[in-house]
């Protein structure tokens, strides 16, 4: 593929040998060119002459080169970070070449031509080494340093486990140290003992055991050296025994004195043993281990003793001697129990006191939440049970203590039962107008209203709890000889208080919590609903007032301008009208009144309207006309006789003239003389 020219103008290629010819080529001196060759490729000369003298004459000219050998290739096999010696890194294409890593890893190849290669690694452990590739193709250029480096990961995929164990029984919370190919780890041993170290690779460990209590646990030894094959579990096992310098020892005994052939068991850190006590109840066990044992008791009498504890729990340390004594009574089987209650509800927390020949102190115990209390395990004979500690302001108890006599077997109840002490009241010493302040409370100035027979009602201290009541003629109120406790003071019926009041204070009453002894006061508000208007209607004219005027109406108005009439009334033949109004309707205890005289009677008033304001705390209020009202139609009779002497007289003066006139105005149709009778 190299192009060859002559200087004729002739070309041609060189053949796959590098070979190429001209044939029928004139005489002539010629200039060979060649051209066209591998840019790696390096020819001292690229011309050549070549002279053919006669016809027929074979001439001819080579060219000899050489490969440019000036590329390299370099880099580095790694293992998660370091360098693998010895293994064999191989390159193959335009030349082939092989070598080992270094104690670094790395490799080298120099003198390459220029091209594309293939570069790939062998001679590793596969079990402990992986690459994600193992070869790649790489190319370099004339003069070019190419660099290609292998990293992999050690594969872990072995384990070691094990157990530590103390006469075959797991030991925990050891701590176990492990290291070797690279590792350095510990672990805590589980409740089993158990310990396990996986994700390891194949290889050569070292493992040993600390944390533990070596006065207590002795092992032969405490480390140990294990080779693990890659993807296997080698199992590694430390087997202790316990230091047995620890002893129990005790005495089994009713009332002081020791009980023999009594079974001692003892069990515990894997040991199970029994003796007996012997004359004077003793017994013991030696050589035992540290830790936690149990010891029980069996094969006496249950009929004749009794102990509070058969079975005790004893932790033992490292030499240590421990006492567990067993201490019992001659059965005692008879029994004293009862309650303490006020008016059938008992009573907790009382202190019951037992007192007899066969005790040697007094025993108390607290009742229950029932109020009950027992006490057992008593010999026959005679005893006293005495309560205290309760609340005696409270509770009242006829007896705080009994005597009693028990027999053999005998079970007696003694029962104390008391009542509440009734010393607290709720009282009222009046129902008042709440129209002062409208606050429910009694406030000074406001009024009592005498009001008997309004109902009232105590509920509690019991839901069910309900003492009625009422106030008196003077509108006072008492509830005496409570029991302390929560109460609420209702009022239940108001009519007793007339149809003008209205009790005043919340629907649901007071609520009022009652100390033992405690005297409550609680006045009951009432508002005042409804006014009575006694208005006297007479004639007046300025200061002078005149007669009664009956027939004449007073109309109520809420305002002035009298445009919200309330109501209105006739006066009766005494001049009055009276008239009921709700205070609903009204405003600050005010009403405007106007007043109209008998129409058709001559009477003449002003027609103004008049303020009737009212004491907010007074059910009635009296009223009369500021107006004037006068009478324009006055009628009278007159008549004249002779005066009386005694020569005689009386007699009438008919037909007299007479004449009627008025300050005021002239008087119509009047008479001008008397009658016959002397009268006009």
């Amino acid at each position: 593929g190299v192009s060859v020219t002559l200087s004729s103008g002739a070309a041609t290629t060189t053949s796959g040998g590098g070979h190429y010819s001209f044939l029928d080529v004139e005489g002539g001196t010629y200039t060979i060119t060649i051209s066209g060759y591998p840019a790696d490729a390096s020819f001292s000369a690229t011309t050549a002459e070549v002279t053919i003298a006669t016809s027929g004459q074979m001439a001819g000219a080579n060219f000899s080169g050489a490969w440019i050998r000036t590329a390299s290739l370099m880099g580095m096999v790694t293992v998660e970070g370091e360098g693998l010696a010895g293994i064999t890194v191989s390159v193959s294409g335009r030349q082939d070449a092989q070598m080992l890593t270094d104690d670094n890893g790395q490799y080298t190849f120099t003198g390459l031509r220029a091209g594309n290669y293939t570069v790939e690694i062998s001679g590793f452990d596969a079990t402990d080494v992986a690459f994600s590739a193992t070869s790649s193709a790489v190319e370099v250029a004339v003069g070019e340093s190419e660099v290609w480096s292998f990293d992999g990961t050690y594969v872990r995929e072995s384990t070691i486990a094990g157990q530590v164990s103390v006469e075959g029984n797991g030991l925990s919370d050891v701590t176990v140290s492990l290291q070797g190919m690279g590792a350095d780890e510990s672990a805590m041993t589980d409740e089993g003992g158990q310990f396990t170290f996986s994700a390891l690779r194949a290889g050569e460990y070292q493992l040993a055991i600390s944390g533990f209590d070596t006065n207590e646990y002795g092992f032969s030894t405490t480390s140990a050296t294990v080779r693990v094959e890659h993807g296997r579990t080698a199992n590694v096992p430390f087997e202790g025994i316990m230091l047995r310098t620890a002893a129990i020892m005790g005495q089994v005994s009713v009332e002081g004195e020791g009980l023999a052939d009594v079974t001692v068991s003892l069990s515990g850190e894997g040991e199970s043993l029994t003796t007996m006590t012997d004359m004077s109840g003793q017994y013991a066990f030696s050589d035992l281990p540290a830790g936690n044992f149990q010891v029980g008791i069996s094969g006496y009498d249950t009929d004749d003793f009794s102990f509070e504890t058969t079975s005790k729990n004893v932790a033992l340390a490292l030499g240590e001697t421990a006492t567990v004594p067993f201490e019992g009574i001659l059965l005692r089987t008879s029994g004293i129990s009862g309650r303490v209650s006020v008016e059938g509800t008992g009573l907790d927390t009382v202190t019951v006191t037992l007192s007899g020949d066969d005790l040697d102190d007094d025993v108390t115990m607290m009742t229950d939440a029932t109020g009950q209390y027992a006490f057992a395990g008593l010999a026959e004979g005679d005893y006293t049970v005495a309560i205290s500690g309760y609340n005696a302001v409270a509770y009242i108890f006829e007896m705080t203590s009994m005597d009693v006599t028990l027999g053999d077997d005998d079970t007696q109840i003694v029962n104390f039962m008391g009542a509440h002490a009734r010393t607290a009241s709720v009282s009222g010493m009046k129902i008042f107008a709440d129209e002062a302040a409208k606050n429910d409370s009694y406030d000074e100035g406001e009024h009592a209203i005498p009001a008997p027979g309004v109902v009232l009602a105590l509920v509690g201290p019991g839901i069910l709890d309900q003492t009625p009541g009422a106030t008196g003629p003077d509108g006072s109120f008492a509830f005496t000889g409570l029991r302390a406790g929560p109460y609420q003071l209702v009022v239940a019926n108001t009519a007793a208080a007339g149809p003008d009041v209205a009790y005043g204070g919340p629907a649901e009453g007071y609520g009022i919590n009652l100390g033992v002894g405690q005297a409550e006061t609680k006045n009951i508000p009432f508002d005042i609903t409804h006014t009575t208007i006694n208005f006297a209607v007479n004639l007046k004219s300025g200061a002078n007032m005149g007669a009664a005027l009956p027939d004449a109406t007073v109309t109520l108005y809420k305002d002035l301008a009298g445009l919200f009439k309330i109501t209105d009334g006739m006066t009766d033949a005494d001049g009055m009208a009276s008239m009921r109004i709700a205070r609903d309707g009204t405003t600050g205890n005010t009403v405007y009144a106007a007043v109209a005289a008998p129409a058709d009677k001559g009477y003449h008033t002003s027609g103004d309207m008049q303020a009737v304001m009212w004491n907010p705390q007074m059910t009635t209020h009296a009223a009369a006309n500021d107006a004037d009202i006068v009478n324009t139609m006055a009628s009278f009779s007159f008549s004249g006789a002779t005066i009386m002497t005694d020569m005689g007289g009386g007699n009438k003066l008919g037909g007299w003239a007479i004449n009627v006139s008025s300050d005021k105005s002239a008087a119509a149709d009047t008479p001008d003389k008397l009658g016959t009778d002397g009268s006009a």
